[in-house]
């Protein structure tokens, strides 16, 4: 997903996650020490805002299920009595930044959140 000089996509070794500094330090170690371990060994797909390379975004989704007798009645009605598959959204961060933010920061966080959901929505892009 492009728009206004910023990528949505999966997270990959040419990503410059080094400096991303969110605020929250478990979040900045997060994407530096473990999401793309996570990614590799399947436990959570993490994708990313990008602009020209450097990340200023990411969220983490991971899938699961939950036993048909714990799922809300709304949700199991109608479904066989097999665990019911789940999406979580496991982490999301927008970056915060030393300098005043743009104009577009808005615009990039929305991108995000537009991502999540097509992803969420349409298990075939995941």
């Amino acid at each position: 997903m492009r728009g206004s000089g910023t990528i949505i996509e999966k997270l990959d070794r040419s990503h410059l996650v080094d400096s991303y500094n969110c605020g929250h330090e478990d979040l900045n170690r997060h994407i530096r020490r473990f999401a793309f371990a996570n990614q590799a060994a399947g436990s959570a797909q993490t994708y990313v805002a990008a602009a020209d390379g450097q990340v200023i975004g990411y969220y983490n989704l991971a899938v699961g299920a939950v036993a048909h007798a714990l799922a809300p009645p709304r949700v199991a009605k109608g479904l066989a009595r097999h665990p019911v598959p789940v999406m979580l959204l496991a982490r999301r961060f927008y970056g915060h930044f030393d300098f005043d933010p743009s104009p577009t920061d808005a615009y990039h966080l929305f991108l995000l959140i537009k991502a999540i959901l097509r992803r969420c929505f349409s298990p075939w892009q995941c």
